[in-house]
């Protein structure tokens, strides 16, 4: 059975940020994740859906730039490169978390976690014991009854963000 100081389900902005601040205090810190290290905000949420904005924020002051003077004819713009620009981002941000943990020797570990008891988590085949144990699971789409995500007609964010 491995042993930490902290234990933290989720690795997200919340369970990243308090496995650094735990290292940092000198602390033995495993972080668990069963997605990717940055959770919704960082792959599939905030951070994506600023670059996309960003684009068409600059595209829209672009097309209404005669108001200021300017004169720009035969606008357009490339999706895949904006795309390929919100990838790099993302991979770029989460490359930096990742090397941030590593760099405290935060111990990550992938997989599901699940909770034994108020010291003990299951992850995979790895039991692990803490003396203390932070929950920052964040959030996700939702299923409903009657509209479950196909990714076909029925996309989550993640999948639209994936488009």
């Amino acid at each position: 059975m491995e042993k930490y100081d902290v234990s933290i389900l989720g690795a997200g902005p919340g369970g990243y940020v308090a496995a650094l601040y735990a290292a940092q205090l000198g602390m033995k810190v495993c972080l668990i994740e069963e997605d990717t290290i940055g959770g919704v905000c960082l792959n599939y949420g905030c951070i994506p859906t600023k670059a996309l904005v960003a684009s068409a924020k600059a595209l829209s002051c672009i097309r209404n730039s005669e108001n200021l003077g300017i004169s720009v004819e035969n606008v357009t713009f490339n999706f895949q490169i904006i795309a390929k620009r919100k990838k790099e981002i993302v991979e770029k941000l989460k490359n930096g978390t990742e090397s941030l943990l590593k760099a405290r020797k935060v111990i990550i570990k992938r997989g599901k976690g699940i909770l034994i008891d108020k010291n003990a988590i299951r992850v995979e085949k790895d039991s692990i014991q803490s003396k203390y144990i932070i929950i920052a699971t964040g959030s996700g789409p939702v299923d409903m009854p009657f509209a479950k995500f196909d990714g076909r007609s029925i996309l989550s964010s993640k999948e639209m963000l994936e488009l």
